[in-house]
């Protein structure tokens, strides 16, 4: 798709700076390839997937007001929360394959998408003409299909979306995608379009644009009782239920 390369350059960007300095955080190589853009809508993206997903939402702040969306194979999630922890790799692979997120999964998760945000705004407060602040919004999302519901909010807004799909990688583990999902109006806000450019992120454009490619199949999606639920010692649900 044309246009918002202004935002797609910012993207790749602040994307490479998080592989860095995530990586330091896990004591592995974490890396993102370029960027893939794709004119889409939430209806069109969860139709017939197969893979769990984690979301994370960002609010953008300032003279740049709107929110996006950070989309993780929910394995993903897994393999770089339980490195962060320290996890074995043999249960690193069960937990996976199983779909298991604990409640100290998402608390070390929490903290890289911490990391990766203010990688972010490192990257976008410099080249962007006004002031902008780029809050990550706890708690991140899981949505699996068959069992969790899509609502008129969850597990991110009905609406459509500019998507960048960018490869992540970690070298011992088969890693996948992550989908940054942009509102149009934000996009335009952070690279202002020509008013012909900016039309083609419209619902007519969306559907002369070629489907986004689902995500690689990895995750089975677990049946309602192999997707476990744990119980911390203050009584906080600590599973993905």
């Amino acid at each position: 798709m044309a246009g918002f390369e202004k935002l797609q350059e910012m993207l790749d960007a602040a994307l490479k700076q998080a592989g860095e300095e995530s990586s330091m955080l896990l004591g592995v190589t974490l890396s993102s390839g370029d960027s893939d853009i794709i004119n889409t809508n939430r209806k069109s993206y969860f139709a017939d997937m197969d893979d769990a997903v984690f979301v994370v939402a960002v609010e953008s702040k300032e003279e740049y007001q709107g929110y996006f969306y950070l989309l993780f194979s929910l394995g993903d999630a897994i393999v770089m929360s339980s490195i962060l922890l320290g996890i074995p790799a043999p249960r690193i692979a069960e937990k996976r394959r199983l779909c298991i997120m604990e409640a100290d999964d998402i608390d070390a998760f929490g903290e890289i998408a911490n990391q990766i945000i203010g990688s972010f705004n490192s990257v976008f407060q410099p080249k962007l003409p006004q002031k902008v602040h780029l809050k990550l919004l706890p708690p991140p999302k899981k949505y699996i299909p068959e069992i969790d519901q899509l609502t008129d909010a969850e597990p991110l807004p009905d609406s459509d979306y500019l998507m960048y799909r960018a490869p992540l990688e970690i070298e011992g583990q088969e890693m996948h995608y992550l989908d940054i999902m942009v509102p149009p109006e934000l996009a335009n806000l952070f690279d202002p379009q020509p008013e012909e450019k900016a039309a083609a992120a419209s619902p007519e454009a969306a559907t002369k644009q070629k489907p986004a490619k689902p995500m690689p199949k990895a995750l089975p999606v677990p049946s309602p009782s192999l997707f476990l639920v744990r119980m911390s010692t203050s009584g906080r649900r600590s599973g993905s239920t």
